[in-house]
């Protein structure tokens, strides 16, 4: 349930198709869809450039519906597998995996409905959202299967997380790549907030982030660490190995790495092939000048620097700030602007030479501060609690 999650070419089966790499693949669709991510208009290597305007493809002629719908109820098929192997009543020895199969499954759920609901729950409780499929559902249902309202999936996928809890309750798991009780917290603070039952949401916030810490802006920015590698902040994460398809063909770049790293030796679409993710400018200007991810981004007026001066400028946020030149100059920008080095090559020195070490990286699903956000906002939205929730807030930004 959770080993598919990255590394294999789920949806087409092509070693060369780039943007199949599992569950991060939808960090980038959805990253695009909005204006995180400055869109390249005409590279012919930009795999992401369609999913910007994700407004007419919604058909079942279209390959991106199909893309969401394979991915999506493949991973909840396998946790209704898990559910129906366990039966009713499951063993103790089997009750932490029906745990983390009714987590994922009411992960993959909240996703697709914030994904596909015509409306928010909050404005229409019955708008619709997207099919429903347990592990009772019989191929005979499959057929006739309307999408569930608002009401309806937030109600299966609360009810998931509440077995869930039950069941992982004593679970103490041996890595940050399985779920526990933490997870299923987490989880339920953001199905509340996206419901905007606020109690709720500060509530599962608290609950969720206990024991953890936030990141200090220097493991933030760390360059041999940054974002590759699980830490006291990370709650949940995915892993890309060395054996997956995704690394060991296509010489990797058909990786999440592939895009997101690009300080990799003559490998991957960031460094190698013009297609580096840039931050949209307005974006990038509104992040105060002391708030240390800004220090993920490079900066615009190092644009007008060229040769040496442009080296120097660009140590400041890179040990290999030749290879961070080149992926600008080979963009379609021509620049370095606002190109992202919040994602690090993993396994130090020999990542930074070998893709097969460097794309190897582990990437998080939930965040310690992500439930600090979930916690202010909903402090914040409830009732005579504004100016509490802006003193939450400010103080996680500082």
């Amino acid at each position: 349930m959770t080993s598919t999650l990255a590394g294999q070419f789920t949806y087409s089966g092509s070693d060369y198709d780039a943007n199949d790499f599992g569950y991060p693949t939808f960090f980038l669709m959805r990253d695009m869809m909005g204006q995180d991510i400055a869109l390249a208009t005409t590279s012919n290597a930009e795999w992401f450039n369609s999913w910007y305007s994700y407004d007419v493809s919604l058909g079942p002629g279209y390959a991106h519906s199909q893309m969401s719908w394979t991915y999506y109820y493949g991973w909840i098929k396998n946790c209704n597998t898990v559910i129906t192997l366990a039966g009713e009543e499951p063993v103790e020895e089997h009750k932490s995996g029906v745990g983390i199969a009714y987590t994922m499954r009411a992960m993959f759920y909240l996703d697709l409905t914030r994904m596909y609901a015509n409306k928010n729950y909050a404005a229409d409780k019955a708008a619709e959202t997207v099919p429903y499929v347990t592990e009772k559902t019989s191929l005979a249902d499959l057929a006739n299967n309307p999408r569930a309202t608002n009401e309806e999936m937030f109600g299966y996928i609360l009810s998931d997380l509440d077995k869930a809890e039950t069941f992982l309750a004593s679970y103490k798991r041996s890595d940050k790549y399985t779920p526990d009780l933490s997870v299923v917290y987490g989880l339920k603070a953001r199905a509340y907030q996206a419901m905007e039952d606020w109690a709720n949401a500060e509530k599962y916030a608290k609950l969720a982030m206990n024991g953890y810490t936030v990141l200090t802006p220097a493991e933030y920015i760390d360059r041999e660490t940054g974002f590759n590698t699980p830490n006291n902040a990370w709650m949940f994460a995915l892993q890309y190995k060395s054996d997956d398809p995704n690394i060991k063909f296509n010489d990797g770049d058909s990786s999440w790495a592939s895009w997101m790293v690009l300080e990799v030796k003559g490998a991957g679409y960031a460094s190698n092939y013009g297609s580096p993710k840039q931050i949209d400018r307005h974006l990038y200007e509104t992040i105060g000048a002391t708030d240390c991810r800004k220090q993920c981004f490079v900066d615009f007026s190092i644009n007008s620097l060229k040769g040496d001066d442009a080296i120097a400028a660009l140590s400041a946020y890179s040990d290999y700030p030749e290879r961070v030149l080149a992926a600008g100059a080979a963009s379609e920008a021509k620049t370095v602007g606002g190109l992202s080095l919040k994602f690090r090559a993993n396994g130090g020195a020999a990542g930074h030479e070998n893709q097969y070490v460097g794309f190897s990286v582990s990437v998080p699903l939930m965040r310690v501060e992500e439930m600090k956000l979930i916690e202010a906002e909903a402090v914040g939205m409830q009732a005579g609690r504004e100016a509490e929730g802006i003193a939450l807030l400010t103080a996680f930004g500082q």
